[in-house]
């Protein structure tokens, strides 16, 4: 066996030769991959309303347009990291907030 993949379970349903593998990311729940452009939109809006400088938003090059357009950074992932490290470098001091408190007052958003 050695370093082989460890499949995630019994083939159902792929096409012959292909096996299922484990996914390490979480599928994203009905809320937001249903929301409307304009849910989006006031979501975004809030945020950063809320937040101010310390909501860094990073557009990917996959992401829907109503999220691109409030994008501070676009690119892909190497740029987006680029950009985001000497975002966070930049700020005059680090945010007071932990990410869980923001995660908390964001879930009302």
């Amino acid at each position: 066996m050695g370093d082989q993949a460890v499949p995630a379970g019994r083939n159902r349903g792929f096409p012959k030769g292909i096996t299922p593998m484990l996914r390490l990311q979480a599928l994203l729940p009905d809320r937001y991959t249903l929301a409307s452009s304009e849910e989006i939109e006031e979501w975004i809006g809030a945020a950063k309303a809320a937040l101010g400088s310390k909501l860094l938003i990073l557009g990917h090059h996959y992401q829907r347009p109503e999220v691109i357009k409030w994008a501070d950074a676009r690119g892909d992932s190497f740029k987006l990291a680029t950009s985001s490290s000497a975002a966070c470098t930049s700020w005059p001091s680090r945010p007071t907030s932990s990410p869980a408190s923001i995660s908390a007052s964001s879930s009302r958003i």
